[in-house]
């Protein structure tokens, strides 16, 4: 469940940075430095360097493609939300099934708590036949071996 929730979080970031692109974005890139031709003048700076690259990139002419992403961020989105879903129903349906054996097994435990108390009652009734000379203790031993 977790799992499913983290990939749609993750597709709506990815709508997020697939709406971003749709905006200009400026970029500066630099370097600063020394060059020293002999090994001797190392530390000394003979020669200095320094560039500064600017770039601008203005979404004009490949709308079509931001647009694409964009859409296909939003379709990742809703596969993610069905198999959001999908995961959850199925957990509730777990849920359900479990319930539903843990009352089964309930009932099972009630009903051979109810043959246990028939069984020992019989012994109990065969014990005091047996005792009163009604009975064989056949019965007796049947209702012994009943009860274990």
């Amino acid at each position: 469940m977790a799992a499913a929730s983290a990939r749609l979080d993750a597709a709506m970031l990815r709508e997020g940075a697939a709406r971003t692109d749709f905006y200009p974005s400026v970029t500066l890139n630099g370097q600063l430095g020394w060059q020293a031709d002999p090994a001797s003048k190392i530390g000394r700076g003979s020669s200095g360097f320094w560039s500064l690259m600017p770039s601008v990139d203005i979404p004009i002419f490949d709308g079509d493609r931001r647009e694409a992403q964009l859409e296909v961020a939003r379709s990742r989105i809703d596969l993610a939300g069905a198999e959001w879903r999908k995961v959850v129903i199925n957990a509730f349906r777990e849920v359900e099934v479990t319930l539903f054996d843990i009352k089964e097994l309930e009932d099972e435990v009630k009903l051979a708590e109810r043959v246990l108390e028939a069984v020992s009652q019989r012994l109990e009734n065969a014990q005091k036949r047996f005792a009163a000379g009604v009975a064989d203790e056949r019965e007796v031993v049947i209702a012994t071996r009943d009860l274990a």
